[in-house]
């Protein structure tokens, strides 16, 4: 019987407008945050919304005369970790004894000098099963930046007649190492490779072992840290560092920075669908306001004979409720049917797609929040009858 009194006046082209208003809107921008996760994570090779900067000062004429690098004070680093932009920090120690590696390939024996650098592993953009070191049993586990092997097989390997390597063959390669003056030998073994750090890095309790026992026990200022940032490629952060005499390594720069332009795109376009059904939801909110004053009399007769307000109102909250329901499931199909406009590219080259539930959660999220307002807004209009 409520029902039958208070449906008198509802106009379907009114609801009509604001479902295609809401439906329009909202595939805007759940498709645009889908598209920004299914990119991101095809860009970057990192897991998460963090990305690592290797910062040191620039090096100078000054340096060079004075035969050494700059270093990093403690107020260089006071300042660096009270950025708003700095999600985690910390310095690169780098050994201070020599090394030389050796390794035996294609029948023949290669060494060099080398330089060994320790970080925490959760700076690593790499697995950490094996970063560990046991002066029991040792074996030093090295990363390697993915570059260097770019490097050797494309450029010293070619042009010196040495057989090219696979990620997975140079791992498998036992490596020995020599390190301190006095050239104690250790087994190595390259257990990952990295696209965000320029140095070859080794775990922190190795170095710790390995300068109580070769080192020279001199202290050092760290010369250069790993930052993690939560806006990587943003051009503020670029200009603060150059502004202060600070350079950041070029490792996956290019793919911050188009990172950085992606979140602005989307954002933009996100921002565009958020507006429309914005809109969409003034229309209804309207709707419901001309749909209660005609009604006013019929309102205002149920009420007198006991029904409560929220008893009245729930008949066109469940209206709403069913609309908005509609006008999602229809949103969820369409993404699902659009969605294959960018992924399937993608797949070509051999990129996976991310997960659908940054996008469905999103439009969940939004039309939650919708029915919640429009309730909240009968409610209070029904009440106003009452008075």
């Amino acid at each position: 019987m409520i029902w039958k009194l208070l449906r008198r006046n509802i106009s379907a082209w009114q609801l009509a407008g604001y479902g295609v208003s809401v439906f329009v809107g909202l595939v805007i921008v759940t498709l645009a945050v889908q598209l920004h996760a299914d990119l991101s994570a095809a860009m970057s090779p990192e897991a998460g919304p963090q990305s690592r900067l290797t910062i040191s000062r620039r090096v100078s004429a000054g340096d060079t005369f004075r035969g050494s690098a700059p270093t990093l004070s403690d107020a260089d680093l006071a300042e660096l970790a009270a950025q708003p932009w700095v999600a985690d920090m910390a310095p690169l120690r780098a050994a201070d004894f020599p090394v030389h590696a050796a390794v035996s390939l294609g029948g023949r024996q290669m060494s060099t000098a080398l330089f060994f650098e320790s970080l925490p592993a959760r700076f690593l953009d790499v697995d950490t099963a094996r970063w560990h070191f046991d002066p029991s049993a040792p074996m030093v586990p090295v990363v390697i930046p993915r570059d260097y092997l770019a490097l050797y097989n494309f450029g010293f390997a070619a042009s010196g007649g040495m057989p090219a390597v696979s990620e997975g063959m140079l791992s498998a390669l036992p490596l020995t190492v020599a390190i301190g003056r006095d050239g104690a030998m250790l087994p190595a073994r390259i257990v990952g490779y990295s696209d965000r750090l320029n140095t070859i890095a080794v775990p922190e309790d190795f170095m710790e072992w390995a300068s109580a026992r070769y080192g020279t026990g001199e202290s050092r200022r760290p010369s250069r840290v790993v930052v993690l940032t939560s806006r990587p490629g943003d051009p503020a952060v670029d200009r603060w560092l150059d502004a202060r005499g600070y350079s950041t390594g070029a490792s996956g720069a290019d793919a911050d920075r188009a990172s950085h332009l992606l979140a602005l795109v989307t954002g933009a376009v996100a921002a565009v669908g958020g507006a429309i059904t914005l809109m969409a939801l003034g229309i209804l909110l309207l709707s419901l306001y001309l749909l209660v004053t005609k009604n006013r009399r019929a309102i205002s007769g149920l009420l007198m004979l006991g029904y409560t307000p929220g008893r009245v109102s729930r008949s066109y909250i469940a209206l709403v409720a069913a609309l908005n329901g509609a006008v999602l499931a229809a949103v969820l199909v369409a993404a699902a049917v659009l969605r294959p406009l960018w992924t399937s590219p993608l797949a070509t080259l051999g990129i996976g797609a991310s997960s659908p539930a940054a996008g469905v959660a999103v439009a969940v999220g939004v039309m939650v929040v919708l029915t919640a307002l429009d309730a909240l807004v009968l409610r209070s209009l029904v009440r106003r009858c009452f008075r």
